[in-house]
Protein backbone atom coordinates (compact mmCIF):
# COMPACT_ATOMS: atom_id res chain seq x y z
CA UNK A 1 0.00 0.00 0.00
CA UNK A 2 1.18 3.56 -0.93
CA UNK A 3 0.33 7.04 -0.30
CA UNK A 4 -2.31 7.19 -2.68
CA UNK A 5 -4.20 5.19 -0.81
CA UNK A 6 -4.82 8.36 1.63
CA UNK A 7 -5.46 11.07 -1.03
CA UNK A 8 -9.34 11.84 -0.99
CA UNK A 9 -11.59 12.37 -4.77
CA UNK A 10 -10.41 15.75 -4.71
CA UNK A 11 -6.61 14.92 -4.36
CA UNK A 12 -5.89 16.49 -1.00
CA UNK A 13 -3.45 13.69 0.64
CA UNK A 14 -2.08 13.24 4.23
CA UNK A 15 1.31 12.72 4.59
CA UNK A 16 1.42 10.38 7.23
CA UNK A 17 4.34 9.78 9.52
CA UNK A 18 3.79 6.74 10.98
CA UNK A 19 1.98 3.26 10.36
CA UNK A 20 -0.60 4.32 12.82
CA UNK A 21 -1.55 8.02 11.59
CA UNK A 22 -1.14 5.97 7.71
CA UNK A 23 -4.29 3.99 9.18
CA UNK A 24 -5.97 6.61 10.99
CA UNK A 25 -5.47 8.34 7.28
CA UNK A 26 -7.26 5.82 5.61
CA UNK A 27 -9.77 5.52 8.26
CA UNK A 28 -11.24 8.91 7.89
CA UNK A 29 -10.97 8.62 3.93
CA UNK A 30 -13.44 6.01 4.73
CA UNK A 31 -15.76 7.54 6.38
CA UNK A 32 -15.42 10.74 3.77
CA UNK A 33 -15.81 8.71 0.32
CA UNK A 34 -17.49 5.26 1.69
CA UNK A 35 -21.35 5.92 1.66
CA UNK A 36 -21.15 2.38 4.40
CA UNK A 37 -18.75 3.64 6.24
CA UNK A 38 -20.26 7.32 6.41
CA UNK A 39 -23.62 6.07 7.58
CA UNK A 40 -21.54 4.48 10.51
CA UNK A 41 -22.52 5.73 14.04
CA UNK A 42 -21.40 5.01 17.30
CA UNK A 43 -24.23 3.03 18.12
CA UNK A 44 -23.89 0.90 14.65
CA UNK A 45 -20.09 0.32 15.41
CA UNK A 46 -20.59 -0.48 18.92
CA UNK A 47 -21.62 -4.01 17.74
CA UNK A 48 -18.82 -4.55 15.36
CA UNK A 49 -16.66 -3.83 18.77
CA UNK A 50 -18.09 -6.73 20.46
CA UNK A 51 -17.97 -8.86 17.78
CA UNK A 52 -14.58 -8.42 16.59
CA UNK A 53 -13.57 -8.58 20.90
CA UNK A 54 -14.74 -11.82 21.17
CA UNK A 55 -13.40 -12.84 17.54
CA UNK A 56 -9.66 -11.76 19.14
CA UNK A 57 -10.68 -13.91 22.37
CA UNK A 58 -11.30 -16.93 20.48
CA UNK A 59 -7.97 -16.57 18.72
CA UNK A 60 -5.89 -16.23 21.74
CA UNK A 61 -7.95 -19.35 22.98
CA UNK A 62 -7.09 -21.37 19.48
CA UNK A 63 -3.23 -19.90 20.45
CA UNK A 64 -3.45 -18.53 16.76
CA UNK A 65 -0.95 -15.81 16.99
CA UNK A 66 -1.83 -14.70 12.96
CA UNK A 67 -5.33 -14.65 13.67
CA UNK A 68 -5.09 -12.87 16.81
CA UNK A 69 -3.42 -10.11 15.06
CA UNK A 70 -5.79 -10.29 11.92
CA UNK A 71 -8.47 -10.02 14.88
CA UNK A 72 -6.52 -6.76 16.58
CA UNK A 73 -6.15 -5.05 13.53
CA UNK A 74 -10.20 -5.41 13.18
CA UNK A 75 -10.46 -3.99 16.78
CA UNK A 76 -8.39 -1.29 15.70
CA UNK A 77 -10.34 -0.60 12.37
CA UNK A 78 -13.03 -0.41 14.69
CA UNK A 79 -11.45 2.12 17.63
CA UNK A 80 -10.51 4.24 14.89
CA UNK A 81 -13.53 4.82 13.20
CA UNK A 82 -15.31 5.30 16.36
CA UNK A 83 -12.33 7.97 17.19
CA UNK A 84 -13.04 9.20 13.77
CA UNK A 85 -17.00 9.47 14.28
CA UNK A 86 -15.66 11.49 17.85
CA UNK A 87 -13.81 14.04 16.29
CA UNK A 88 -16.07 14.39 13.40
CA UNK A 89 -18.66 15.58 16.38
CA UNK A 90 -15.80 18.02 17.55
CA UNK A 91 -13.56 16.01 20.26
CA UNK A 92 -10.00 16.35 19.30
CA UNK A 93 -8.65 12.62 19.18
CA UNK A 94 -5.48 14.37 20.74
CA UNK A 95 -7.13 15.02 23.97
CA UNK A 96 -8.73 11.07 24.08
CA UNK A 97 -5.38 9.86 23.83
CA UNK A 98 -3.99 12.19 26.64
CA UNK A 99 -6.83 11.32 28.82
CA UNK A 100 -6.05 7.75 27.94
CA UNK A 101 -2.37 8.25 28.96
CA UNK A 102 -3.14 10.21 32.51
CA UNK A 103 -5.34 7.44 32.78
CA UNK A 104 -2.66 4.67 32.96
CA UNK A 105 -0.10 6.90 34.72
CA UNK A 106 -2.66 7.70 37.73
CA UNK A 107 -3.36 3.73 38.15
CA UNK A 108 0.52 2.70 37.77
CA UNK A 109 1.97 5.02 40.52
CA UNK A 110 4.08 1.74 41.22
CA UNK A 111 5.50 2.20 37.51
CA UNK A 112 5.55 6.24 37.37
CA UNK A 113 5.57 7.01 40.84
CA UNK A 114 6.72 6.74 44.35
CA UNK A 115 4.60 3.83 44.79
CA UNK A 116 6.18 0.21 44.75
CA UNK A 117 4.21 -3.30 44.60
CA UNK A 118 6.17 -6.56 44.54
CA UNK A 119 2.96 -8.45 43.26
CA UNK A 120 0.38 -8.66 40.66
CA UNK A 121 -2.19 -9.42 43.46
CA UNK A 122 -0.41 -6.01 45.44
CA UNK A 123 -1.29 -3.94 42.55
CA UNK A 124 -4.78 -4.41 42.66
CA UNK A 125 -5.13 -4.27 46.43
CA UNK A 126 -3.55 -0.87 46.09
CA UNK A 127 -5.75 -0.11 43.22
CA UNK A 128 -8.63 -0.70 44.69
CA UNK A 129 -7.80 0.92 48.39
CA UNK A 130 -7.20 4.30 46.29
CA UNK A 131 -10.52 4.10 44.33
CA UNK A 132 -12.44 2.79 47.34
CA UNK A 133 -14.17 1.01 44.55
CA UNK A 134 -17.75 -0.36 45.43
CA UNK A 135 -19.78 -3.30 44.18
CA UNK A 136 -21.99 -1.24 41.80
CA UNK A 137 -18.48 0.46 39.64
CA UNK A 138 -18.28 -3.44 38.67
CA UNK A 139 -18.87 -2.77 34.56
CA UNK A 140 -22.72 -2.41 34.09
CA UNK A 141 -22.09 -2.90 30.83
CA UNK A 142 -21.03 -6.21 30.79
CA UNK A 143 -22.76 -9.07 30.07
CA UNK A 144 -24.61 -10.80 33.11
CA UNK A 145 -22.36 -13.55 33.81
CA UNK A 146 -18.77 -12.02 33.07
CA UNK A 147 -20.28 -9.32 35.78
CA UNK A 148 -21.29 -11.72 38.03
CA UNK A 149 -17.99 -13.28 37.58
CA UNK A 150 -16.05 -10.14 38.00
CA UNK A 151 -18.29 -10.00 41.49
CA UNK A 152 -17.53 -12.91 42.50
CA UNK A 153 -13.56 -12.01 42.12
CA UNK A 154 -13.81 -8.93 44.36
CA UNK A 155 -15.81 -10.99 47.01
CA UNK A 156 -12.88 -13.16 47.11
CA UNK A 157 -9.84 -11.02 47.13
CA UNK A 158 -12.74 -9.51 50.01
CA UNK A 159 -12.75 -12.79 52.14
CA UNK A 160 -15.94 -14.01 50.36
CA UNK A 161 -14.94 -17.32 49.04
CA UNK A 162 -16.15 -20.56 50.68
CA UNK A 163 -15.10 -23.82 49.40
CA UNK A 164 -19.08 -25.38 50.32
CA UNK A 165 -22.09 -23.18 51.35
CA UNK A 166 -21.51 -23.98 54.69
CA UNK A 167 -19.09 -21.06 54.92
CA UNK A 168 -21.44 -19.02 53.51
CA UNK A 169 -24.58 -19.77 56.33
CA UNK A 170 -21.68 -19.15 58.85
CA UNK A 171 -20.77 -15.72 57.24
CA UNK A 172 -25.01 -14.67 57.00
CA UNK A 173 -25.26 -15.42 60.37
CA UNK A 174 -21.88 -13.50 61.68
CA UNK A 175 -23.18 -10.68 60.09
CA UNK A 176 -26.86 -10.66 61.40
CA UNK A 177 -25.45 -11.27 65.14
CA UNK A 178 -23.79 -8.12 64.47
CA UNK A 179 -26.50 -6.47 62.79
CA UNK A 180 -28.15 -7.58 66.16
CA UNK A 181 -25.63 -6.28 68.48
CA UNK A 182 -25.46 -2.52 66.57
Amino acid sequence: MDKENCKGENGDTVEPVSVFDRFYSIVKRLRRDCPWDREQTLISLSEYLIEEGYEVIHEIREDNIDGVKEELGDVLLVTLMLLAILEEKGFDHERIVEGAINKIIARHPHVFGKDRAKSAEEVLEKWEKRKGKGWKEIGVGLPALIRSFRLQERASRKGFDWDDVSGVYEKIHEEIEEIKRA
